[in-house]
């Protein structure tokens, strides 16, 4: 029988419910112990399971252990595989690597001091592609060649500077030097363009076309030089020298035409070939005086690059010469290097201002600065105590109310525009075969100018406006004189000194136009004709310097009324200023200064009569020699002067590179000359120090000091006169 209860029981299954069993059998036999506990696989069963087991950690082991073994050989780390290594910034492989397929990089390099070569079986090709994917540039490099496809090759330096260019148009070789070592030379089917081209050394330049002509082509001059040797010009045909707007001028003492041709009687009209003095040729009719008018020797100074330099000169016996585009680079240089050092002295008057209790700048810039402030709030100049100048500084130095150091850099623009044009004057005279070099120092290193407008005086306006009215003069011609006689005027405006160059600028137009003979013909007018025609010369010259004077005066004094007129221009006729005054007349214009007696009056009359006579005894004498005229009546004018001071000197200074070369330059006098005058000045500055600045009793040593400055000035203009007589 079976025993059932209400549990469940699965065929010989049992189950444990808390302590009671519950079975089922199908057979009468008895159950044991080991029947009811027999759960899992058993046999065979069981026997193949843990040999699969076994299997497969052995193949898990051995798999390890191959990967291990692998990922060893193959030098697998963290940081790559190999040779590789692979961080967050870049991919770094050491030794060769093998490409099959395209790579794309950002940037290749490689280790540091270590070399990095790109083989290839065929080509290499290194391309560059643009933002839309096309090919923009390439380098390729195969079968013995390399070629560079791109719109312009460049090689450049260390410093990023182009050394070789090449386009589509044009292939540059900026080098210093290009060498090109060839035996058979080279060729070049277009065009070249240098600066220089130069042999080695002990061979002969050779430039040679055998079957086409050769042409050379600048946009500025073009410079032969054989410095040992000769110059020769062959051709078959015809040799043409033409100038468009210049001149051809033949510079040599001897100068040869051979194999010419002899005319006859007979045929058209047959010209001389005249000579001027200057060496321009003109042509003559057969048979007359080789006479020319005053134009047709008119002489012409050109320079490199322009033609701004231009000076006519037509008086007997002057000359002039051309620069030469070395000189003219030089000019520059110089020009350039004197600017800087006006810089500098500029830069160190604010610094001498700011630092010391004796200042660089001058007083009289603080006060023409001051009236400019005043003129800019629309006020008069003339309420600033002191100012007694023309309107026209404080309207200069208007920029220097936001600027104050612009008025001392204008200043320093006017001396160098002065020393350009006194260098000028200088080429187009009897000096002008010298040599530019100390030309040039003399005009724009003159310490002496270079310190006064660097302290901010304005004498060097003055000076340029004299020059430039004096070279207008020189140029000749209707409208440039014209124009000088304006400028002149304008200059008195200015200041009233330059009324003493009138006369010698009169006396030298009376001279020319009456001796000048008609342009047609060789024909002299009569006596009344010349006389009326260099009369109306030298009155109209005076009467355009009277409209130069007049019309600024008259501005001005409809502007600021009669305060301008007592300031500016009646207090320099009665001035007694007895401070800084190097003239001998200081001390009898102290020691009188409170008289109540007319002494100061004779001491002016004593000292203007002399000024009078001496200005115009130079201007009788030297009329013909303008430059030298009023050099020599400016040093006159301020020796004799009852008020010398040491800005006084810049209105003769500014002469000197004009007139140096004229001095008698045997055993060095001008050099003499100059270091008397220097010495003089230093006799007088040193008991003058002690007077004004220390308080010495001192006033009969700076009177004796002053005695002998006004000697050495007289010498200076004896022989002055003596060399230019």
């Amino acid at each position: 029988m079976a025993n059932l209860s209400h549990d469940y029981a699965s065929n010989s299954l049992g189950c444990r419910f808390g302590d009671k069993l519950t079975t089922y059998n199908h057979g009468s036999s008895k159950m044991t112990d080991s029947t009811i506990y027999r759960i899992g696989i058993y046999g065979w069963r069981k026997r193949c399971l843990y040999a699969m087991i076994l299997l497969l950690i052995v193949l898990i082991v051995a798999n390890i252990t191959v990967t291990f073994w692998i990922m060893s050989i193959m030098g697998f780390t963290l940081d790559g595989i190999g040779g590789m290594r692979i961080s967050k910034a870049k991919i770094e492989v050491t030794g060769e690597a093998e490409f099959v397929n395209a790579v794309y990089l950002q940037r290749l390099s490689s280790a540091s001091k270590v070399p990095m070569f790109i083989e290839s079986d065929r080509a290499v090709l290194l391309t560059a592609r643009d933002k839309t994917g096309n090919i923009s540039s390439r380098l390729v490099l195969k079968d013995n060649q390399i070629q560079a496809i791109c719109d312009r090759f460049e090689v450049v330096n260390r410093d990023g500077k182009a050394v070789f260019s090449a386009t589509e148009n044009e292939v540059a070789v900026r080098v210093e030097n290009l060498r090109i070592i060839s035996e058979g030379g080279s060729v070049f089917d277009g065009s070249i363009q240098t600066s220089v081209i130069r042999p080695e050394a002990d061979m002969p330049l050779l430039l040679e076309s055998p079957t086409r002509g050769m042409e050379v082509r600048v946009a500025q001059d073009i410079e032969i030089l054989s410095r040992a040797g000769d110059i020769k010009a062959e051709a078959l045909h015809n040799i043409v020298f033409q100038s468009a707007n210049g001149e051809i001028v033949l510079n040599s003492p001897n100068i040869y035409v051979d194999r010419l041709m002899r005319g006859t009687e007979k045929g058209h009209m047959q010209y001389q070939v005249c000579l001027c003095e200057n060496g321009r040729l003109f042509l003559a009719h057969n048979g007359v005086d080789c006479r020319a008018s005053s134009d047709v020797c008119a002489f012409m100074l050109q320079c490199e690059k322009c033609e701004l330099l231009k000076v006519a000169v037509k008086t007997e016996g002057e000359r002039g010469r051309m620069i030469s585009s070395a000189e003219y680079r030089w000019l520059l240089k110089l020009l350039c290097f004197s600017t800087a050092v006006r810089f500098l002295l500029v830069t160190y008057s604010q610094l001498q201002d700011y630092f010391f209790d004796v200042k660089f700048t001058d007083v009289d810039y603080t006060v023409m600065l001051d009236a400019a402030k005043l003129m800019a709030r629309g006020q008069s100049p003339y309420e600033r105590q002191t100012y007694r100048y023309t309107p026209t500084f404080a309207w200069l130095l208007l920029p220097a109310v936001r600027w104050p150091l612009y008025g001392k850099l204008l200043f320093n623009a006017f001396d160098l525009l002065a020393g350009l044009a006194s260098t000028v004057l200088a080429l187009s005279s009897d000096s002008g075969h010298s040599s530019l070099g100390p030309l040039l120092a003399l005009a724009l290193f003159n310490p002496f100018t270079m310190i006064i407008s660097s302290r901010g005086n304005a004498e060097s306006f003055v000076s340029f406006l004299v020059l430039f009215s004096l070279l207008l003069v020189e140029i000749g011609g209707l409208p440039a004189r014209l124009c000088a006689s304006l400028f002149h005027g304008f200059c008195v405006h200015v200041k009233l000194y330059p009324i003493i160059y009138l006369p010698s600028a009169c006396f030298k137009l009376y001279q020319e136009k009456l001796h000048q003979k008609d342009d047609d013909d060789d024909h002299v007018a009569s006596l009344p004709v010349r006389f009326a025609r260099a009369l109306g010369a030298a009155a109209g010259y005076a009467f355009g310097v009277l409209v130069g004077f007049a019309a600024p005066t008259a501005l001005a004094y409809y502007k600021y009324g009669r305060q301008y007129a007592d300031e500016a221009l009646l207090y320099h006729l009665r001035r007694t200023d007895y401070k800084h005054n190097f003239s001998p007349f200081f001390l009898p214009l102290y020691l009188n200064a409170d008289s109540s007696t007319n002494i100061i009056a004779w001491i002016s009359y004593a000292a203007f009569v002399p000024q009078a006579l001496i200005v115009l005894f130079l201007a009788l004498k030297f009329a013909r020699q303008l430059p030298i005229c009023w050099f020599i009546s400016t040093l006159a004018f301020v020796a004799h002067n009852k008020v010398c001071t040491s800005q006084y000197f810049v209105w003769y200074l500014a002469f000197l590179p004009t007139v140096w070369s004229g001095f008698d330059c045997n055993r060095g006098r001008p050099v003499r000359l100059l270091l008397w005058w220097t010495a003089g000045q230093a006799l007088w500055l040193l008991p003058a120090y002690c007077l004004e600045f220390r308080g010495f009793n001192f006033f009969l040593p700076v009177w004796i000091a002053s005695v002998l400055f006004f000697l050495i000035n007289v010498h200076i203009i004896q022989r002055a006169i003596v060399s230019f007589r």
